[in-house]
């Protein structure tokens, strides 16, 4: 009752609301855009069938209804643009191009980079950027719901880190666009590998713990011991989120403490120098 209140300020004045709402009442809103716009998707896929059942214009009430909804979706997507670009963080992430408004509003307020300790009062730094992948689902064994264990992921993050490698994708064409090249470039290197066979025990396994129709594409890659294109482009996403969240969480930390965040255990003690630093920003 009380997230649905905030919707309704939202009705009457969009920019006083999103300046006082609480992290709270965003993941609220975050979560009830994207459940708007699918139902509104769908809706609009009915509407379709109907008109070609039955041709001409939808039923007045039937339009006015798919209006109200659009409207409220717009109204919730430029809330969260307020909240967003309010903060500093949220500011830097809608500086790339493909993190958009609603997006970066998730992130912030999903992410806690700290917590306050109940008995002393002081500040604790909880997070890593390893605990941001496994958040957001991008830890492999720790992105799955198992029955009677606690999920070690948030449903919201997973998400929307899908939607973000989505997004990375569509502006691939723009070389100015950094994330969205990153993932180009691994695509085109996670390609190479496939095409070697590096991945022919991962379709192996697929092939023989997974059910396939006969007529997929998926089954005919797995069974010339290479993984589906759609699987591979994945993979290229993920990396680029990944990337994107390291830099999230590197740029958060400087902000929130004023200086830089320990070295990723991978680096400090396994060897490992690939370290790609923060971007300059895509848009000015």
């Amino acid at each position: 009752m009380h997230d649905m209140a905030s919707v309704e300020r939202l009705a009457r004045d969009v920019r006083a609301a999103a300046e006082t709402l609480s992290d709270r009442e965003a993941r609220f809103l975050v979560d009830a855009y994207y459940a708007f716009q699918e139902d509104r998707l769908r809706a609009a896929g009915r509407i379709r069938a109907m008109t070609d059942d039955n041709p001409g214009e939808p039923h007045a009430v039937i339009q006015w209804l798919e209006g109200q909804s659009t409207t409220l979706e717009h109204q919730i997507k430029g809330a969260l643009d307020k909240y967003s670009a309010a903060h500093p963080i949220g500011r830097w992430m809608r500086s790339y191009k493909g993190v958009g408004p609603v997006i970066s509003a998730g992130y912030l307020a999903n992410i806690q980079m700290e917590r306050t300790d109940k008995e002393t009062g002081q500040i604790i730094r909880t997070t890593t950027a390893g605990k941001i992948w496994m958040y957001c689902g991008l830890v492999p064994g720790k992105d799955k719901r198992k029955k009677g264990e606690k999920l070690q992921f948030n449903p919201s993050l997973k998400r929307l880190s899908w939607l973000l490698g989505g997004s990375f994708v569509k502006v691939s064409g723009d070389p100015n666009a950094f994330y969205a090249q990153v993932y180009k470039k691994r695509k085109a290197y996670e390609v190479a590998k496939n095409l070697a066979g590096d991945y022919a025990d991962q379709a192996a396994l697929s092939l023989s713990t997974k059910k396939f129709r006969d007529d997929t594409k998926a089954k005919a890659a797995y069974e010339k011991g290479v993984l589906p294109d759609a699987r591979i482009d994945l993979r290229a996403q993920r990396y680029a989120v990944k990337l994107f969240l390291s830099h999230l969480h590197e740029t958060w930390y400087r902000h929130a403490f004023g200086e830089a965040p320990p070295a990723p255990y991978i680096m400090a003690h396994g060897g490992h120098a690939d370290y790609i630093p923060v971007p300059r920003p895509d848009k000015d």
